[in-house]
């Protein structure tokens, strides 16, 4: 499986998401491949300093590159996972013939509408409590992709 995690600049959350899911996914020896793409970004920065600091203990995103959205990443994803509303809504109106692999994080792991908030330019604190609820959200997300491959 293909999954593709979307937020605006592709610099916290996004790249958060991917490097927790790759890791943990290898953890349970899950076959996923994972990337992150920004609704908004400029390709080539750097993952922010919060977001690097927050997930030191896993390596800190030092290779991580923006990526802005594209037709072919897009087309390229089996499941495609926002982290809010707002960006749900932007890419079914971009992408409206893909609406059925277009989800909200927190929509397809537990089946309630949260979106995860942009930690962007807040203090450390802030990065750290999104990526705790990344790392939450992302285990029920295992456990449904683990059900599915059986």
């Amino acid at each position: 499986m293909k999954i593709l995690f979307v937020c605006t600049g592709n610099t916290c959350r996004s790249p958060m998401a991917e490097a927790i899911l790759r890791a943990e996914a290898m953890r349970r020896s899950i076959g996923v491949e994972v990337a992150s793409a920004g609704i908004f970004a400029v390709d080539g920065d750097r993952a922010s300093k919060g977001a690097r600091m927050s997930m030191k203990d896993r390596g800190g995103l030092p290779e991580h590159r923006s990526r802005f959205l594209s037709d072919e990443i897009m087309e390229w994803a089996d499941l495609v996972l926002v982290m809010t509303g707002s960006h749900k809504r932007n890419l079914l109106t971009r992408y409206p013939h893909l609406e059925d692999k277009v989800f909200l994080l927190y929509e397809f792991a537990t089946g309630r509408e949260v979106d995860v908030d942009d930690p962007f330019g807040g203090p450390l604190e802030v990065y750290e409590a999104v990526r705790r609820q990344l790392e939450d959200v992302i285990e029920r997300l295992l456990d449904i992709i683990d059900q599915q491959e059986v």
